[in-house]
């Protein structure tokens, strides 16, 4: 007996550093699965505070968003109830009740619980990655191939989101986007080409509301605008805007009183190893 108290062990041999060091990978994605899972009933019923042209549009709207939903809270049980999460939970009750702490552990808010490190390049990043570059990690081959032409994307655009009010310009190629209330935005995609065949397009808010400047600075920090389809998916994660609350703090103001009119795009991996791709609001303070 070295006098030290009770040591936690896992048979002959304790963890190693390294074994430690994927424990906290693990539980840090627990939390971020789990903080992510906050909006979920919002997300579900945020289409019964909206207008639809036809019943068949709110129906349509409302099992994709309940779709939607039940896949991220089947991925966060399969991941909860894998073996290796069990067994990190299990060294952690361990580890507290060999540690007998006098007073209970308490927590406070850190600016990196939700950030989750890329590992090819985590010996060159010296600064955190903007909300862009974070999007731009783990963008696969399909997030690259040459697009179809806009009539072609904005038609499938039109037939997942039935409720916006989508637009092409035939003479000048500008497309209009009006998200319907709550919401009540309405954007304008202008295509600048300069006579090349891969356009950039500059997205304007137009009208008069107190969300266009924020949503407008937000929209700037996205690296992919000669992606139109990447766009017009971003425009319409704007419909509950007024109702989602941010995936870092849990709340739907800020300190400002200002909604989380930030959008990130989070690509989550499943049990069935396809991606689901989620666009998360956050508050401009909460990048």
């Amino acid at each position: 007996m070295n006098g030290e108290g009770p040591q936690v062990s896992d048979g002959p041999n304790d963890w190693d550093e390294a074994r430690l060091e994927a424990a906290l990978e693990r539980l840090q994605e627990m939390h971020i699965q789990l903080r992510g899972l906050r909006g979920v009933l919002n997300d579900v019923i945020s289409p019964l505070s909206m207008s639809y042209a036809t019943p068949e549009d709110l129906y349509k709207r409302y099992v994709n968003t309940t779709k939607d939903a039940s896949k991220r809270l089947e991925s966060f049980k399969l991941y909860m109830n894998s073996g290796d999460s069990k067994e990190v939970l299990e060294r952690a009750k361990s580890s507290r009740a060999a540690a007998q702490p006098e007073q209970p552990w308490t927590s406070t808010d850190h600016p990196d619980w939700f950030d989750r490190e890329d590992k090819t390049q985590a010996d060159t990043v010296t600064a955190p990655p903007t909300v862009a570059e974070t999007e731009n990690v783990n963008d696969t081959e399909d997030d690259m191939v040459v697009e179809a032409s806009p009539k072609q994307i904005i038609e499938e655009f039109k037939g997942a989101h039935g409720e916006i009010i989508t637009s092409l310009e035939d003479e000048t190629g500008i497309i209009n986007v009006t998200l319907p209330s709550p919401a009540n935005l309405h954007f304008q995609l202008d295509p600048n080409s300069d006579g090349q065949e891969s356009k950039e397009y500059q997205v304007a808010c137009k009208g008069t509301s107190r969300l266009n400047m924020p949503i407008f600075r937000s929209i700037q920090t996205h690296k992919q605008s000669n992606n139109l389809k990447y766009m017009l998916d971003m425009l319409a994660s704007y419909l509950d805007v007024k109702s989602r609350v941010c995936a870092r703090c849990g709340r739907l103001l800020d300190t400002k009183a200002q909604f989380p009119v930030v959008r990130s795009l989070r690509k989550t991996k499943q049990a069935d190893e396809t991606v689901l791709k989620t666009w998360e609001a956050l508050h401009e303070g909460c990048i």
